[in-house]
């Protein structure tokens, strides 16, 4: 079956908390998700695929490559990393911080932390942290399920790990360039229904 693969260089960054609260990390090559001394921090991700060709979508899966881990014995080897759909639709990934999804438009609660409306747990997704040098695959067949039939086939993801105190990853963010295949990438299958006529 076909593969759609979308990997650009606009599609997933990191927003944190503290003092770059009010930054937006567009322009950076890493993307930490989890806790670093207190400082928490999480991933955005948008992913268009509206031109996907017309057919029914069978598998979807959400691919991160991991760059570095906290040192042991903080290491988050091992440990659980979630997908959430984001509720707002309008996130700009140009303008997202930890307390705005875009210029003049908050957070219910800073760090899109309000569950029901800042993400969801409908579709919740996971997968385990890898070692370093591997990639983290996640299957989110039912977020972009929901994104076919609800929101013009984008995709909007809040990732996040389980925040104990100094544990943390980093990955490629979507302007990594030395090596663009190691970005964040979404590889949807999709078929398409054969029409018998008789």
């Amino acid at each position: 079956m076909p593969e759609f693969v979308i990997q650009t260089a606009s599609n997933m960054f990191e927003m944190r908390s503290g003092g770059g609260a009010d930054t937006n990390y567009s322009n950076q090559t890493l993307m930490r998700i989890g806790n670093n001394a207190g400082i928490l921090s999480r991933g955005i991700g948008r992913f268009d695929f509206s031109t996907l060709p017309v057919g029914i979508i069978s598998k979807a899966v959400l691919s991160l490559y991991c760059v570095a881990l906290a040192a042991y014995p903080n290491s988050p080897l091992g440990h659980g990393i979630g997908v959430y759909r984001v509720v707002p639709t309008t996130v700009s990934l140009s303008q997202f911080t930890w307390n705005i999804y875009k210029t003049a438009n908050t957070w219910w609660i800073a760090g899109a932390s309000h569950s029901g409306s800042d993400y969801v747990i409908t579709n919740y997704a996971s997968g385990l942290i890898p070692d370093v040098g591997n990639w983290l695959n996640i299957d989110v067949l039912a977020q972009i399920q929901y994104a076919q039939a609800n929101t013009g086939k984008i995709a909007l993801f809040k990732v996040n790990t389980e925040e104990d105190y100094n544990h943390y990853a980093d990955w490629y963010s979507s302007v990594y360039a030395t090596d663009t295949t190691k970005r964040p990438k979404l590889t949807i299958t999709y078929f398409t229904p054969q029409i018998m006529i008789f």
